[in-house]
């Protein structure tokens, strides 16, 4: 099998030359496509690809790196070969981490404690994986206090067991300078949102608070979550703290209303058909929600300053 690489042209549109002599001509693309594949609407460092057009930066306005085509058909007489065509996405840039919550100092050097002492067993996947558990006890705890509110002791086992993975794995990586940005942040932030919809919903479907409530403070945190995606893409900062909140207060505030719920039990409260739980959960949701609507009309005003002077 003869793989040539093609580099005298940096799109393989020229005529190659191979051990047997020069290829066929073939006729070059239109500017902005490839083989028929539109590019056009792939932004500017979006991708790295094989050289389209003539030059980097031209046409299609993206950038132009060193991927190859290979020719992988068995016979060489053939003169239509396939190409295989490999796009390579680009490094993500580093982001601004932003935590600026009360525990943050003191979880940070247990954090650097713990991953001082992890086994080499021990690997960031795996980290998250027992994270993820550590959500599913907590909706399990939850959803089984219907039987009885003794349950709830899982779903406090869980919150600590979600707090380690969850607040170990990127730690971990960091530590043994293992990252991989793209893949991390990626999969740790879709694991958020997960384990924080297995957490509302079993609270939702436990008889202390209504599925109505429990859904107002999943609202309050999907909106604030997609106020820190869009302000790392614009801003590149990624805000992890609210109000000098962040998740591990989040999570003692929460396995302070598990206890109370073992402890008071549920049934019609002080407020009619809702609970004193209902009102709590329903409280923070609202706060959330509150809180995205003023960091997005602050952060629009920085972004129309930036443009301006621009």
């Amino acid at each position: 099998m003869i793989r040539p690489r093609f580099r005298g042209d940096r799109c393989g549109c020229g005529p190659p030359t191979t051990a047997e002599g020069p290829g066929p001509s073939r006729k070059r693309p239109v500017p902005g496509r490839w083989r028929g594949i539109p590019v056009e609407g792939i932004g500017r460092g979006a991708v790295q690809a094989v050289g389209v057009g003539n030059d980097a930066g031209t046409g299609s306005g993206f950038r132009v790196a060193s991927a190859h085509i290979e020719d992988i058909d068995a016979d060489p007489r053939r003169s239509q070969q396939t190409k295989a065509f490999t796009i390579a996405p680009p490094k993500p840039a580093q982001l601004s981490r932003i935590q600026q919550n009360w525990l943050a100092a003191n979880e940070r050097r247990l954090l650097t404690w713990l991953c001082s002492r992890m086994p080499a067993w021990v690997t960031p996947d795996r980290l998250t994986a027992f994270g993820m558990a550590g959500a599913v006890m907590i909706f399990v705890g939850y959803v089984a206090s219907n039987l009885s509110p003794y349950w709830l002791v899982l779903a406090i086992g869980g919150y600590a067991v979600q707090w380690f993975g969850d607040s170990m794995d990127g730690s971990l990586a960091r530590f043994r300078r293992v990252e991989r940005p793209a893949y991390g942040y990626f999969i740790d932030h879709s694991c958020d949102g997960l384990a924080t919809l297995l957490i509302l919903a079993g609270i939702g479907l436990s008889p202390f608070v209504t599925m109505d409530v429990a859904l107002i403070a999943l609202a309050g945190y999907m909106l604030l979550s997609i106020h820190a995606f869009l302000s790392a893409r614009v801003l590149g900062e990624l805000k992890l703290s609210y109000l000098s909140a962040g998740p591990s207060e989040l999570r003692i505030m929460l396995v302070v209303l598990t206890v109370l719920m073992i402890l008071l039990g549920s049934g019609p409260g002080l407020f009619g058909a809702l609970s004193g739980f209902d009102v709590f959960v329903g409280t923070v949701g609202g706060i959330l929600i509150l809180l995205f609507i003023g960091q997005t009309l602050r952060t629009g005003r920085r972004l129309a300053r930036f443009d301006e002077a621009a």
